[in-house]
């Protein structure tokens, strides 16, 4: 079963509802900002973490970041599969002993990511071309942990994923809908500028990012590698 870690209600699955949905795949999603308890390592097959508007550095006003972040360190050390998105990735590289830095490398709307080497020959990026379009939408960066092996950079952030162990951690939104856009655009300025580009990059976006989560549940063992 995949255990989905929800930070926030306004940065929910987006796209990624369906194809759990399309292919029957045994999930469960944590509502963290509701009180959810969080399980212990070893009852955790797989982990997707999720994004949301608050920092790693404010675990004074959201308690529950510091047992996620013990649980997503113990998740990777026991080699099992994780997916951290943005905050996400953020939470998983400070478990890590990385650095995430406030308002450093921030970007927003859709940019241009470069797979390194590496990236272009890992599991997760299987069947992806380079350059790829991503939805990003963060204030906050992380650097390279320790032990980690870069996958992915953009020329204003030059950390964009990595791999440690079987554990990932992005800076982009690979799961974003146009839903989820036009309500993360509600109170912004240049709402309109920001939907017209993802309407422009929707269909060749989720392409792209959804066989990226199929790669991910494929070395999850929850989806067939045939699908």
């Amino acid at each position: 079963m995949l255990l989905v870690i929800q930070n926030e209600e306004c940065v929910p699955l987006g796209a990624y509802a369906n194809l759990l949905r399309t292919h029957d795949v045994s999930h469960q999603i944590l509502s963290l900002h509701t009180g959810a308890t969080l399980p212990d390592a070893s009852d955790v097959t797989a982990l997707l973490v999720l994004g949301g508007t608050m920092g790693v550095h404010e675990a004074d006003r959201y308690p529950w970041m510091i047992p996620l972040q013990q649980l997503m360190r113990d998740v990777a050390d026991a080699d099992r599969p994780l997916l951290g998105i943005c905050l996400g990735g953020q939470l998983l590289a400070a478990a890590l002993d990385g650095v995430v830095s406030a308002n450093t490398c921030s970007e927003r709307g859709i940019c241009s990511i470069e797979l390194t080497t590496a990236g272009q020959t890992d599991p997760l990026f299987t069947g992806l071309p380079t350059p790829l379009p991503v939805l990003q939408w963060h204030h906050d960066s992380f650097n390279l942990p320790p032990a980690a092996l870069r996958l992915a950079a953009s020329p204003i952030c030059p950390v964009q994923a990595f791999r440690y162990r079987q554990a990932y951690g992005l800076q982009f939104h690979p799961e974003v809908d146009a839903a989820v856009v036009q309500a993360w655009c509600r109170d912004e300025v240049d709402a309109a500028i920001l939907q017209n580009e993802f309407a422009a990059a929707q269909t060749l976006h989720g392409k792209h990012w959804q066989r990226l989560f199929r790669n991910f549940l494929q070395l999850s063992g929850l989806l067939p590698s045939s699908i």
